[in-house]
């Protein structure tokens, strides 16, 4: 019999209409990174203290159990397909646990440009005069500098405690040493980049490390972070080896920023081959209050 371990997190903190409200989580540990903190900081607000009532593993067997003993404003769950089958009851709202975002390129460039925003497609138009350019790296001092100067701190500064990134090594190892730098300047100073790791099987590009140069919030106003990305379209454009860019999950939610951000770039949404392939999320209210209804409204899946 099934005996798979899914934790829990009970949480506890004021709801964005000032009361005292609580979240359970139930599930695989990959939802206590992607998806507890973000329902968390929606629900909450983002600058809510949240205290951690309870913290603990349990059986697939006590799943039922478990969902009984705990009073709470909002229920989040992520599990395997048919363990969700098996626990869903009427008005559950139920979606995939995480989406990818990429962009055919076994199309030529103007076709995908057709594919933006028109204010992505008339900032692409516009960065050449700008001052924009880009070239392709394999050199080890290159990858060590724009991890050093532009990927960590962008992370750091951007999501601080929370950030989420593979250790220097391993990103050397497992990244660039299976892909590529692309390096972007404006008038000559080397201000951005990304590692884009290629599965030649696929014919993919994953495109995973990003960042601008000591993380400083004008390199991605002046349109630096955005001309990573068409750089690494166009030239994906042009390889033959490069049938699909990945740029990459986020949570389901799709009025989180980083999902409407992509977008704009003629992104579609896939689910991805990994180990969120087969677990989704469901989202129970089990007593009736509008803190929980307002964050069901705000970000549907």
């Amino acid at each position: 019999m099934d005996q798979t371990e899914y934790h829990l997190r009970l949480t506890q903190g004021y709801c964005q209409e000032g009361r005292l409200s609580r979240i359970l989580y139930l599930g695989v540990k990959e939802g206590l990174t992607y998806i507890s903190p973000y329902v968390e900081q929606q629900f909450y607000g983002q600058d809510s203290e949240i205290l951690i009532i309870s913290s603990s593993c349990f059986n697939s067997r006590e799943v039922k159990n478990v969902i009984s003993e705990y009073i709470c404003d909002l229920i989040v769950i992520v599990m395997d397909i048919d363990t969700i089958e098996k626990i869903k009851v009427a008005h559950d709202i139920i979606g995939v646990s995480r989406i990818h975002q990429y962009v055919k390129t076994d199309i030529n460039f103007d076709a995908i440009l057709d594919n933006m925003s028109t204010r992505e497609r008339k900032r692409f138009i516009r960065s050449h005069k700008d001052g924009f350019s880009y070239d392709i790296s394999y050199s080890n001092e290159d990858f060590f500098y724009f991890y050093d100067k532009m990927h960590a701190p962008t992370m750091t500064k951007r999501y601080g405690e929370k950030a989420r990134s593979l250790p220097r090594q391993d990103a050397y190892e497992t990244l660039f040493k299976k892909g590529i730098l692309f390096r972007i300047f404006k008038n000559g100073k080397w201000v951005a980049g990304s590692v884009g790791q290629i599965d030649t099987l696929h014919k993919k590009m994953n495109s995973r490390l990003i960042g601008v140069l000591d993380g400083d919030y004008r390199y991605r106003a002046d349109g630096s972070q955005n001309f990573v990305y068409h750089s690494i379209l166009e030239w994906s454009c042009h390889e033959k080896f490069i049938d699909i860019v990945d740029f990459q999950g986020c949570e389901p939610f799709l009025t989180k920023g980083t999902f409407q951000y992509k977008k704009r770039f003629g992104t579609e949404a896939c689910i991805p081959d990994n180990v969120f392939k087969e677990l989704r999320l469901l989202l129970r209210v089990p007593n009736e209050n509008s803190s929980a209804y307002k964050f069901i409204i705000n970000n549907p899946l």
